[in-house]
């Protein structure tokens, strides 16, 4: 039995291949939570206005339930922005000495229209 894993067509990499099996197990059980944890945080971040890495990680924690977002390790949400950053669907409002301070760009705010 090979322990290097598979990629379908729709999916992207979570792990090296060097890492072992243990984190590959985890990136595939993470990536069921992963498209609505980023929703979830694109509505943080549009509710706000602009939020920081911080910021987001607090928020998302405190209105997870309520919202029923998937539950996410507290730096989880943080992460999830980074890659909304990288994707185009964030932009950096500004870099205090605390990180990043992000706001929806134009595509962002479109995902946004059409998921509500």
């Amino acid at each position: 039995m090979s322990t290097v894993p598979t990629l379908a067509f729709t999916d992207t990499p979570r792990t090296r291949r060097s890492d072992g099996l243990a984190s590959h197990r985890a990136a595939d059980r993470s990536q069921h939570n992963l498209k609505p944890t980023k929703l979830a945080v694109l509505r943080l971040v549009y509710q706000e206005g602009t939020l920081s890495g911080e910021e987001i990680n607090d928020l998302y924690s405190l209105r997870s339930v309520r919202h029923d977002w998937p539950a996410a390790k507290h730096d989880t949400p943080r992460k999830r922005a980074g890659e909304l950053y990288d994707d185009g669907f964030l932009e950096v409002d500004s870099i205090p000495e605390g990180g990043r301070v992000y706001c929806l760009s134009a595509e962002g705010r479109e995902a946004i229209r059409v998921q509500s």
